[in-house]
């Protein structure tokens, strides 16, 4: 046995750590390792070998593991009783393998009475390359004499306010090669974040107290977390080893923001370079999502700096809500259609949902599942931040009971083995067909382990559960089913939402009418990024299934809705309504009927997916070719020409389908499939806006004295080409007519009377 003598060395500092920043590098000096800021190299402090053995001990001061914002765009930190960092040796004295104890990296334990990271460890003299990592136990993968990686978790979680939290996700690594034996020779390490860290500031604009409960962090295609391996210790480089995604997800706990007050919520992801496309924020309450999508060109985000950026919650401007979903629980339940496929952790009690990519490059020769967590809400079946999660399309197959194949961009979803691993892969077999019992049958199946599906076979030698691979493992195969009641239609339940108040709870928009029970009525509403990267509603509307047309759309008219995007005729079904209700628009109804739009593509130029969705059938009706090319399109230039204002011009467009038709007007027509589409006798455009249209105030706070509204109804005839007084009327008439009630979320509407001066006439 090779002899050596034992020394205790302690690694003094230049000076005791106080909470240094740092830009690019952490501020903080070990014994052994320091923390150093700014960038700049470590300084070395001679220190003083005593006793006959070589003992290695830590020096630092500090005495918590704190995350506080520096002023220089950095982050300060100390250390906490407890903590602790890894250390491994290049020649295996200590971490040259991961099987046995003896081979592992030694730890060392943080005492605050002695300032030290302590232990046990001893080396005989010589020269060594010391390699260490500071990292939360979850967090770290190894480090050890020749390698070392570590793995940043997607799912991050904060309590309250502050940046308590982040300890448990950060990792700081160091190496140094020094000499041990001689009285002055110490080494000194650097310590350096492998990671970057992001703040998102909440600011709640609405009129009420917000919950938040998830936040999420998307650049699309960029690793924000998974395996990496680290390449450089010394220098903290980081390549992608596996498991990446490129969303983080953010959990809050025990926070509430105030109206007009903020929050900010803290999550540590992996830097990246060079990035140009949308950057997605979303905000998630028990109700609602609140998206951001920020456009970014060139976009970084480096080593040990902070990110700052916020999202601000508005109703009305970025708010979506969430679609409702059944998660399937019995064979029974499960019909063709669409879905969405997740995998069960019962780690983290949560569904990973399947994001049409396997592998961990994207590829489809790779067995393994590529998910994204959502939140599913089972009280409510609420499923927020599925946007990410792919649709499946279960459809069954043929004198095979309970079996069908899961279907996918034209290709078939099938159950491949990899080692102790059931995974998944896609191939356009016709076999490739699943057969589905109820958890009866046994198996890893849900939270409970009683209920839901399990994999009885998959047309495969393998029977039992699937487990999908992301980190962290998933277990089971679950589907979701769509709702459609309460968002419009759509799918296989076309039951119109009744639930009250009107549109989907969005009942605080100035222009949308009264909620009105009608055994036809479907209410729904579009939303749609604009050119600045918010989610701003598009419009509204009331659709009559019976009329195969909508009764009322509307929607806001501003600047902010305008750009540049040229017309493209992408006519098309409403993706959120049944098909079977629908014109088919693929060309001009039959006879002298345009495709006549009741939001004006004009209006919404901003970006591409808002002008697209203005060629939904929902959004047309059959119009007399001449007076949608003439009399109409000089109404809606007015609109968009004289009476946008910077406060917001409210607009209600609607078809009135009475019974004294025009003698040049049909009751009725077909589309091109040969679905008939009734006429309406009459069109109308309800408005409200401010008198001075620069009050700076919402609509629902001004006096009626500060607010005008006026109706242009016309009754639908082939000879309309012109604009004038006579066309005018008040709000109050529009309602008799029809038995809509506008406007009644702002209560000063003057709905009795107009002035025709005020509107240009």
């Amino acid at each position: 046995m090779r002899e050596y003598r034992e020394r205790r060395f302690i690694l003094t500092t230049l000076k005791r750590m106080t909470m240094k920043r740092f830009t690019a590098c952490i501020a903080a000096i070990f014994g052994m390792a320091a923390i150093i800021c700014s960038c700049t190299k470590a300084e070395e402090s001679g220190g003083e070998i005593k006793g006959e053995e070589y003992k290695i001990s830590f020096a630092v001061d500090g005495t918590r593991t704190d995350y506080e914002l520096s002023g220089d765009g950095g982050v300060k930190v100390d250390w906490q009783n407890g903590d602790v960092i890894y250390v491994a040796t290049s020649d295996g004295s200590w971490g040259s393998g991961y099987s046995t104890e003896e081979v592992k990296p030694k730890i060392f334990t943080y005492n605050a009475g002695s300032g030290l990271f302590e232990g046990d460890a001893t080396l005989a003299a010589g020269e060594y390359t010391f390699r260490a990592q500071y990292a939360a136990e979850s967090q770290r993968t190894y480090v050890l004499s020749k390698s070392a990686s570590n793995r940043l978790l997607a799912s991050q979680r904060q309590t309250g306010a502050g940046m308590a939290h982040v300890k448990e996700y950060d990792c700081m690594v160091a190496e140094r090669t020094s000499t041990i034996g001689g009285t002055s020779n110490v080494p000194t390490l650097s310590m350096k974040h492998l990671y970057s860290f992001v703040k998102i500031t909440i600011k709640n604009e609405t009129q009420s107290t917000v919950v938040p409960n998830t936040v999420k962090f998307k650049v699309g295609g960029k690793a924000l977390n998974g395996i990496f391996t680290i390449d450089d210790l010394k220098n903290a480089v980081i390549s992608t080893k596996s498991s990446d995604t490129d969303t983080t997800q953010l959990s809050l706990d025990g926070v509430s923001i105030a109206a007009g007050a903020s929050f900010d919520a803290y999550m540590v992801v992996a830097p990246f370079t060079g990035f140009t496309g949308d950057i997605e924020i979303d905000v998630y309450t028990a109700s609602d999502n609140y998206k951001l999508v920020k456009p970014m060109s060139g976009f970084s985000i480096e080593r040990a700096k902070l990110y700052s950026t916020e999202i601000a919650l508005n109703i009305g401007t970025n708010t979506k809500t969430e679609a409702t979903y059944t998660l399937v629980g019995s064979v029974a339940d499960m019909k063709a259609g669409k879905y969405l496929m997740a995998g069960y952790s019962n780690r983290n009690n949560q569904y990973n949902f399947w994001t049409g990519r396997f592998g961990n490059n994207g590829t489809w020769t790779s067995g393994n599942m590529h998910t994204v967590p959502c939140i599913y809400n089972a009280s409510t079946g609420t499923l927020s931040g599925a946007e990410d999660a792919a649709e499946i399309e279960l459809v069954p197959v043929s004198g095979i009971d309970n079996a069908y194949y899961i279907s996918y961009n034209s290709q078939y979803v099938y159950s491949i083995v990899s080692g102790s691993y059931k995974n998944l892969a896609l191939g356009s077999n016709a076999n490739y067909y699943w057969t589905f019992s109820d958890a009866a049958s046994g198996g890893v199946t849900g939270t409970d382990n009683s209920s839901g599906l399990i994999i009885v076979s998959a047309n495969t030698a393998d029977t039992g559960v699937i487990r999908a691979y992301t980190p962290p493992y998933s277990y089971g195969i679950f589907f979701f089913k769509k709702n459609t009641s309460g968002q419009g239609g759509g799918g296989d339940d076309p039951n119109p939402d009744t639930s009250k108040p009107a549109i989907n709870g969005r009942t605080g928009w100035a222009e949308l009418p009264e909620y009105k029970e009608g055994a036809d009525y479907i209410y729904h509403f579009h939303s749609a990024a604009d050119g600045s990267g918010l989610i701003r509603r598009n419009y509204s509307m009331c659709f009559d299934k019976s009329k195969r047309a909508s009764r009322w759309i509307a929607y806001p008219l501003h600047s902010c809705y305008r750009g540049s995007i040229k017309r493209e005729d992408n006519f098309c079904y409403d993706p959120d309504i049944a098909e079977a209700y629908q014109a088919y628009m693929g060309s001009s109804y039959v006879g002298n009927y345009d495709r006549g739009h009741q939001l004006p593509n004009a209006d919404r130029t901003c970006s591409r997916e808002m002008a697209n969705q203005t060629f939904y059938s929902t959004n047309m009706t059959p119009q007399a070719s001449q007076f949608n090319q003439q009399g109409w399109a000089t109404l809606e230039g007015r609109l968009r020409d004289s009476y946008i204002c910077a406060d917001t011009l409210y607009v209600v467009t609607g078809a009135h389908f009475g019974t004294d038709w025009d003698s040049s007007i049909a009751p009725s027509t077909t589309d091109r499939e040969g679905k008939i589409c009734p006429t309406p006798t009459h069109y109308y455009k309800v408005l409200l806006r401010t008198k001075s249209g620069r009050t700076g105030k919402s609509v629902t706070n001004c006096a009626e004295s500060e607010l005008k509204c006026v109706c242009f109804l016309y009754k639908h005839v082939s000879g309309f080409s012109s604009v004038t007084a006579t066309d005018l009327c008040p709000v109050n008439d529009i309602e008799k007519l029809t038995g809509f009630t506008f406007f009644t979320n702002v209560p000063n509407a003057p709905k009795e009377s107009f002035s025709a001066s005020e509107w240009g006439f």
